[in-house]
């Protein structure tokens, strides 16, 4: 009869066929047995207490002797613990399409029934799928035999976990013993791991090539002057860019608006006179940095024409022609001359 600490009883029938008779009788029966090595298979550790008794034939509801033993401590299996684990690296490039590896060691490893291993996020939820090994008869699973050795102690190295996006992670490996899952839980977390992210790209730098009115720079001339009829149809100019070109550049012609295209033009119609308007071409790129280049367009009545003074007879002023003839040089004039628009500079105004 098992006896434990905890009051557990478990009642065996011991066999006569285990045991050697040592004496007979004159009818041979025996007279005397020995029994040696009776297994007892207590299922946990603790003390324990056994008791014999002997039930004889004539009277089997009763025994007739019985001798107990003194108490027997049952140790514990050893249980397996984690030395150590951590990341191969202090942190890993998601711009190197790095994978997280860990290394762990654990002692008494033949007592190990299986490993779980689990990513947790810096709030303590799971954000990876749960891993486990189980090592059956001491053999290694396949996921841990190129990266692991199994003695006394189980050493694993640059073990993968499938982590490569960019983040924090902190792994958690548990072990269960062979004796089944223990109180308190055998499991050890690494140190906050970082995958790094893609780092962002740099700013496009802002540059315009050109900024043209007409075809001429308005680096330049950053001022037009036209003088206009105001009986005249509708004069157009034609204003055209072009900027470096950039994911992260943005294009504003003012005041029009953005334009879509880091080249292109667009026709502008001038007021009548008299009239003023600045027109600035801005680029801007992601960190805010910007360059702008502009141009005044002013529109002004012609101005008068002075009539000379009247020669005497017969002279011939400077420039002027014989009726009939053609001054060198020059040409008859067109008939689309009141049609003509010509730009002309205004020298600069103090402030």
């Amino acid at each position: 009869i098992q006896q434990g600490s905890d009051g557990a009883v478990t009642k065996n029938t011991i066999p006569l066929s285990q045991c050697k008779p040592q004496q007979l009788t004159p009818g041979n029966n025996p007279a005397t047995i020995t029994c040696q090595n009776i297994r007892m298979n207590p299922t946990k550790a603790g003390s324990y207490t056994y008791k014999l008794e002997v039930i004889s034939r004539q009277n089997p509801n009763q025994p007739s002797d019985f001798k107990e033993t003194d108490t027997i401590v049952v140790k514990p299996l050893p249980v397996p613990k984690i030395g150590q684990i951590s990341s191969t690296k202090p942190f890993y490039e998601a711009a190197k399409n790095e994978e997280i590896m860990l290394t762990w060691e654990i002692s008494d490893a033949k007592q190990i029934k299986e490993l779980r291993l689990i990513s947790l996020a810096p709030d303590g939820s799971v954000n990876s799928q749960l891993k486990r090994y189980p090592i059956v008869n001491n053999t290694l699973p396949a996921q841990l035999k190129n990266f692991c050795t199994l003695t006394n102690n189980l050493i694993c190295k640059n073990v993968p976990t499938g982590a490569k996006q960019a983040g924090d992670y902190t792994f958690k490996l548990t072990v269960i013993p062979k004796q089944g899952e223990a109180e308190p839980e055998i499991a050890k977390n690494t140190p906050n791991i970082k995958i790094k992210p893609i780092p962002p790209k740099p700013a496009t730098p802002v540059k315009i090539v050109y900024f043209k009115i007409n075809g001429q720079d308005a680096s330049e001339k950053p001022k037009h002057v036209y003088e206009i009829n105001k009986d005249r149809k509708p004069v157009d100019i034609i204003l055209s860019w072009k900027v470096e070109p950039g994911e992260d550049i943005k294009v504003e012609l003012l005041p029009f608006g953005d334009v879509q295209k880091p080249q292109g033009s667009k026709t502008y119609t001038l007021s009548k006179p008299p009239s003023s308007v600045t027109i600035t071409l801005r680029v801007t790129n992601k960190a805010g940095e910007q360059t702008t280049q502009s141009v005044t367009l002013e529109t002004v009545e012609p101005s008068r024409v002075i009539q000379p003074q009247t020669p005497s007879p017969g002279a011939i002023v400077p420039g002027e022609t014989v009726p009939g003839e053609t001054a060198p040089g020059t040409a008859s004039p067109s008939p689309g001359t009141p049609d003509r628009l010509s730009p002309i500079e205004l020298p600069p105004k103090p402030d």
